[in-house]
């Protein structure tokens, strides 16, 4: 799917100097034009049912609203300089070691791209996911003969970092992730679309399949020493026929598939708190990332970052910061001089 670029407008200020116009004004455009998107990515024919877009505006207005209070709630962006790993909590708790970053960052195709294309750029901003999760910790018993888990102590874990998504700026990455969180909406949307679309489609196959053969059944019927097993035949056949067309009748004609397809897309939007949940994180962590308490005695540091969780299809979680990485962070790309050798 494309990108909702014109949605920039809702991070900004309350009036936007260039053309006067209040924060109000620029969210109605913003939503108008949300609205417009999720129609050209569902089914474009949507614009022929009665006040489509007014029915799409409520639903979508809720959605920015959410959306733009979570974005709110992201922390600023961080420097990610491998030198400092140590001295950084938030890369303490997303890398395992300093060398993990920059081997994690050059693996991004997307990051390397970025810097190609621009020669003069010095840093880029990216988002980075991990897979997050909490687990007991593990000790020794009493008697220091094995190892029992501890359910009163937990473990942060932060498995597999990514690169998300990458950009010349901050604003321009946390652009991207919102735009990745208003296109899962519409997949949503599209998924239930699918699935009904999927069953008119088995339905008129069925009823096309079933008007075939009573069509052959009816041409065959010359013989009247068969007449009765005929009949009898004709009976259940003609009432499956018309059972299939009943439930045909049922799902309604064109326009009502438009209207079905509508009321998915507003279904979409409307539910985003139960597609989307967010939870915004702020932890006391050791430095073996065992998660303490408020109170507790032991030396921790304070982590901060934001965890989605997508409770739709596909089904997934993560957590993710924004970080800043100057060019000189990534490792040199290094030609495999032999490797070419041997392919010539």
């Amino acid at each position: 799917m494309g990108t909702f670029s014109w949605l920039k407008g809702l991070l900004g200020h309350p009036t936007d100097s260039r053309t006067g116009a209040s924060f109000d004004e620029r969210l109605a455009r913003n939503v108008a034009k949300t609205v417009d998107f999720a129609i050209a990515q569902t089914n474009p024919r949507l614009k022929s049912v009665e006040a489509c877009r007014d029915r799409l505006d409520a639903p979508v207005r809720q959605a920015v609203d959410y959306l733009d209070a979570q974005m709110r709630f992201l922390p600023a962006c961080i420097d990610v300089v491998a030198a400092d790993w140590a001295e950084t909590p938030l890369l303490r708790a997303f890398f395992s070691t300093a060398e993990d970053m920059p081997r994690t960052l050059g693996a991004s195709g997307s990051l390397r791209t970025l810097f190609d294309k621009h020669p003069d750029l010095d840093t880029a901003c990216f988002a980075l996911g991990v897979t997050y999760r909490e687990r007991s910790a593990e000790g020794m018993s009493p008697h220091g003969m094995e190892t029992q888990t501890d359910l009163s102590r937990r473990i942060a874990c932060f498995d597999s970092p990514w690169v998300m998504s990458c950009g010349a700026g901050e604003h321009e990455v946390r652009q991207q992730v919102y735009d990745e969180w208003l296109n899962y909406l519409i997949a949503q949307s599209m998924t239930r679309i699918g699935e009904l679309r999927k069953t008119r489609q088995i339905l008129e196959d069925q009823h096309a399949l079933l008007r075939e053969h009573l069509r052959r059944q009816h041409s065959q019927q010359t013989d009247d020493t068969d007449s009765a097993a005929e009949s009898v035949s004709d009976t259940a056949l003609t009432a499956q026929f018309q059972e299939s067309e009943q439930q045909l009748a049922g799902l309604g004609d064109a326009q009502a598939q438009l209207e079905a397809e509508l009321t998915c897309l507003c279904e979409a939007f409307s539910s985003v708190q139960s597609y989307l949940d967010f939870e915004h994180k702020r932890l006391r962590l050791s430095h073996l990332n065992e998660i303490l308490a408020e109170d507790s005695l032991t030396v921790g540091y304070e982590v901060a970052f934001t965890q989605v969780i997508f409770n739709g299809v596909p089904n997934a979680s993560r957590a993710f910061f924004i970080g800043r990485v100057a060019r000189s962070e990534l490792p040199t790309t290094r030609i495999n001089f032999s490797g070419a050798e041997r392919l010539l």
